[in-house]
């Protein structure tokens, strides 16, 4: 348990005792208990060290790939002096790869560089910040001057984190430089080539645990057990607690292939035709998800089309594969739904490594391996289990979001599409869009504003395509509180809104001088208000339904004045009928006398 063993536990203790001895003298020591308890002392704890280590637990994450493993860093003195397993971390669970388990040596190793050296005359020597910034903007200005912004190279890496890669080509275009890359150039193009061309992205569709939720795992391309041992943990962990089946399909018995219900050992490059053969047998015997076939994909008939050239027979002679082992691999995959496909190098470093990468994806559809727990895609490396820091997720349905993530929630500066093309770009919380962001519709209206949970929300300005345009206050995506809204016409009003209706106070104005002014209700005069016409004529009082109802005066161009009640738009019973200030009649209940 790390414990020392105390010398004072055995003080007392002679060496030489025989067998026979130990048992007499421990049968003496029993008795002498029986008759005379006193003379046997009460064992006592030893004490604990006098001075006990001060050990501070931090936890961190691993910075050696982007899978995002925990530990617990332990600190003394400032000093990283050990690392504890974070077992309730959920990738991980405690385990670390061999990079992980050294990444204290990245901190305390004594061969960490902690400041500028410049090699000369075979030595190196140490420089100082300035110095050393001086000599190389100096050098590479001249590079420059001489060759060229071209001439400057930029490489990346997977130990870059997203604020230094979006540093990095920020740099490269105030350079003036088209030559920067990453080296996950070679690792995933093909992938994001192939699988965007599928999906419309090139990116895991789940979390890395939730291969646990699978029951078929089938993994081509990767030998798992020793490039990523932490998602090899969560494999083991579907096959023991879900029964998961476990496929691999490798040129060569790897480690994986020792812990596989079922091994495929095809030649390489051969990918595509494997993958048909079992496509094939799917739909041979109907184990094909129809629905998803019908709701969620197009060009499935040219796939059949192409699928006619790999029967069997054929597939069987290009990848070396008995038929009973795809037909056998095939029903497997039928039988234990949800399921998963992984893929890694194996599958991508080829000529035809965008086309593998396709077909994988095809396979998952005709299965229906999409958009639940359990199933999925997963191609190299993910953040701590959870969409973290800034990417890109397709959803089964339509929907997709590109940018910012924390924790596996959209958080940041991000574009939402939802299933029915609209476009949401802008900040998000948690989940949720929040802030100053911009929405876009597929028929071409967009908003600007203000946003709370992913809908318009606050002060904004809408503008519908065919030129109308709103400015003013919203409330979960309805017009809300002070606003104006412009017609393409010139007409407008501006005025107090409610959940989208003109309520309240406002004033509505046409091009040609007209306007109405008054107390709105559900976006009609409702209440006092006033008409006043281009031509002069006005009309002054009470308003039911956008029409005059009530008491009111109308004055017409003429001169012509009208006092009295309004029943419908209609005069109803006018008192006062006057021209040139001179009473000349009455209109009782819609009559005039």
């Amino acid at each position: 348990d790390g414990q020392k063993l105390n010398p004072a536990n055995f003080d007392g203790l002679k060496s030489g005792v025989s067998r026979r001895g130990f048992i007499t003298t421990t049968g003496i020591g029993i008795g002498l208990a029986a008759v005379a308890p006193s003379l046997v002392r009460e064992a006592k704890a030893a004490g604990g060290p006098k001075d006990p280590r001060n050990l501070k637990q931090i936890k961190s994450i691993c910075g050696n790939c982007a899978v995002g493993c925990g530990f617990i860093a332990e600190v003394e003195n400032d000093t990283w002096v050990s690392t504890e397993p974070w077992f309730e971390h959920p990738i991980n669970q405690g385990s670390l790869c061999s990079k992980g388990a050294a990444a204290r040596e990245h901190v305390i190793s004594e061969k960490r560089l902690k400041y500028p050296m410049k090699l000369e005359g075979g030595k190196w020597k140490r420089l100082s910040w300035d110095t050393a910034m001086s000599e190389i903007s100096s050098k590479m200005q001249d590079i420059r001057k001489k060759h060229g912004p071209d001439a400057l190279m930029i490489l990346g890496s997977a130990h870059h984190n997203n604020e230094t890669a979006y540093a990095l080509r920020k740099f490269a275009a105030f350079w003036g430089s088209n030559n920067i890359d990453h080296q996950a150039r070679i690792c995933h193009s093909t992938t994001v080539a192939g699988i965007a061309n599928t999906w419309g992205y090139g990116a895991m569709t789940n979390s890395m645990n939730d291969i646990r939720n699978s029951k078929c795992v089938f993994i081509i391309g990767e030998n798992v057990c020793t490039s990523h041992p932490i998602a090899m943990q969560h494999i083991l962990t579907a096959k023991e607690e879900n029964k998961a089946q476990i496929i691999v399909a490798d040129p060569r018995f790897c480690q994986t292939a020792a812990f596989a219900n079922k091994f495929l050992q095809f030649r390489s490059g051969t990918d595509v035709a494997l993958i048909y053969g079992l496509i094939n047998v799917i739909l041979k015997n109907g184990w094909e998800d129809k629905a998803m076939i019908r709701d969620r994909t197009y060009g499935f008939s040219d796939l059949k089309e192409e699928l006619k050239k790999y029967d069997l027979e054929t597939v069987s002679d290009i990848t070396g594969v008995p038929v009973a082992d795809i037909e056998r691999a095939a029903r497997m995959m039928a039988e234990n739904r949800p399921g998963t496909l992984i893929w890694a190098m194996g599958g991508t470093q080829h000529a035809n490594g965008t086309s593998n990468t396709r077909s994988y994806a095809a396979l998952q559809l005709v299965l229906g391996n999409m958009g639940k727990v359990g199933r999925g895609k997963y191609i190299g490396q993910i953040e701590n289990g959870e969409p973290s820091g800034h990417g890109v997720f397709t959803y089964p349905n339509g929907e997709r979001y590109e940018g910012d993530w924390k924790q596996g929630k959209r958080h940041g500066i991000g574009t939402y599409i939802d299933p029915d093309g609209r476009k949401y770009v802008g900040q998000w919380i948690d989940g949720g869009g929040e802030g100053n962001g911009e929405i876009t519709w597929t028929n071409g209206d967009k908003y600007e504003g203000q946003i709370k949970n992913g809908d318009m929300h606050g002060v904004g300005n809408f503008f519908w395509k065919d030129g109308d345009i709103y400015k003013g206050g919203y409330q979960e995506g309805n017009r809300h509180g002070e606003g104006i809204y412009i017609h393409s016409d010139g007409k407008y009003f501006e005025g107090n809104w409610e959940n989208g209706s003109i309520n309240g106070y406002g004033k509505y104005t046409y091009p040609d001088g007209r306007y109405y002014e008054g107390i709105w209700k559900n976006s009609k005069l409702c209440g006092k208000g006033i008409y006043e016409g281009f031509g002069g004529e006005k009309y002054e009082g009470v308003w039911k339904n956008g029409k005059y109802h009530g008491q009111g005066i109308y004055t017409f161009t003429d001169g012509t004045l009208w006092k009295g009640e309004w029943k419908d738009d209609k005069p109803w019973n006018i008192t006062e009928l006057s021209i040139d200030g001179r009473i000349n009649g009455k209109i009782i209940n819609g009559v005039q006398e």
